[in-house]
Formats: C-alpha cells, sequence, structure tokens
C-alpha cells in the first residue's frame, strides 16, 4: 500500500488541474432616462408591467447566445443571476419609471390604486446575441386599461445593436441598452 501512495497523489493533483472555470453570474441593469417625459397631460392612471413572456429557448437561468441560424449556446459556465423574465420585468419598470412622471409606474407587487392601473404587456420573441456582438430585441407590447382590460396599444418593435464583442460580458450591456430604448419607446406611447 506504501508504493501506491504517490501515485495517488499523483492522481489527485492532476484532478484538481482539470477543474472548470468559475460560474459568472449576469444581471440586466436599468438605463436611466435623459429627461422625464412631461406630465400634466394624457392619462393620469398609473401604469404596471405584467409578468414577461418568453419563449422556451430563453426562459433558462444559463444565459443563451446565437451561433447560427439554427443553433444556440447554452453557457455552462454563464449564468443569469435570477429569473431572466423577472429580470426583464424588473429593469422595464425602472426604466419606465424614470422616464414616466414620478409615481405613474407601479413596481410588480405594489397596491393598486381604488382607481385601477393600466398594464403593459410584453411578449419577448427574441432577445439574443450572437458570436459577433449582434444583439437584437424582438418583441410584442401592449397597453391594457379598463375593466375588464383591453388593449388600448399594441405595437412590435424589434430593436438592435452592436455589442461591440461577442463575449457575454459585452452583450449583457448591451441588452440593457435595448431594454432602455424600449422604454423610450412605451413612454413615448403611453404617457
Amino acid at each position: 500500500m506504501r508504493r501506491n501512495w504517490p501515485a495517488t497523489l499523483l492522481v489527485l493533483l492532476l484532478a484538481g488541474c482539470g477543474s472548470s472555470p468559475p460560474t459568472q453570474f449576469y444581471t440586466l441593469s436599468s438605463v436611466p432616462a435623459e429627461s422625464r417625459v412631461p406630465g400634466g397631460f394624457g392619462n393620469t392612471q398609473p401604469l404596471q408591467v405584467r409578468r414577461v413572456q418568453l419563449p422556451g429557448d430563453l426562459e433558462r437561468d444559463a444565459v443563451v447566445t446565437r451561433l447560427g441560424a439554427n443553433r444556440l449556446n447554452v453557457s455552462d459556465q454563464d449564468r443569469w443571476g435570477g429569473p431572466f423574465d423577472e429580470m426583464i420585468q424588473r429593469v422595464l419598470t425602472s426604466d419606465l419609471g424614470s422616464r414616466l412622471p414620478s409615481g405613474m409606474v407601479l413596481a410588480p407587487g405594489d397596491p393598486v390604486p381604488p382607481s385601477g392601473v393600466r398594464t403593459i404587456k410584453l411578449n419577448v420573441r427574441q432577445f439574443i446575441g450572437d458570436a459577433t456582438g449582434h444583439v437584437v430585441l424582438e418583441v410584442d407590447w401592449s397597453l391594457l386599461a379598463g375593466k375588464p382590460p383591453v388593449p388600448v396599444v399594441i405595437r412590435h418593435e424589434t430593436l438592435t445593436t452592436d455589442a461591440g464583442s461577442g463575449r457575454v460580458s459585452a452583450i449583457v450591456p448591451a441588452m440593457s441598452r435595448l431594454l432602455g430604448e424600449l422604454s423610450d419607446r412605451i413612454a413615448g406611447t403611453v404617457r
């Protein structure tokens, strides 16, 4: 048994050298508005962003990037810091709150006033970057109002940007910027 001790130590050392890179966790961040949409006109009923609908290929903990027309990369090391749909909802709520008059946007879970609330419904068709750093946000969104809520505005938006790199560390901030652009468009419509 004593003769196998050096061989066992060598095997353990080599096993330690083969460890995988550490997992990186990412989150989307709010992009503050350059200015607020002026208040004092239009509907003063507050807004609330509903839960975001995602396609199945993006509804996961791993960061997904596009490798080609029919190939995706589901990363082993790059993970979202929380549910992707909830992150989009939180950031969109924050972005809209910085663009619309103060108090106009309610966070998810906030109490709804007796007068009711208008809601933003978001159906994400694609929200992904590729190996060249090209990032796409394609979304259908609608503004619902009344009781029962009915769509009063329905829009389809396709926004793109260049992240400058195909690395996830560059793609995620570009995704945040696209949510800021989407918030600009929504705020200009729903004010």
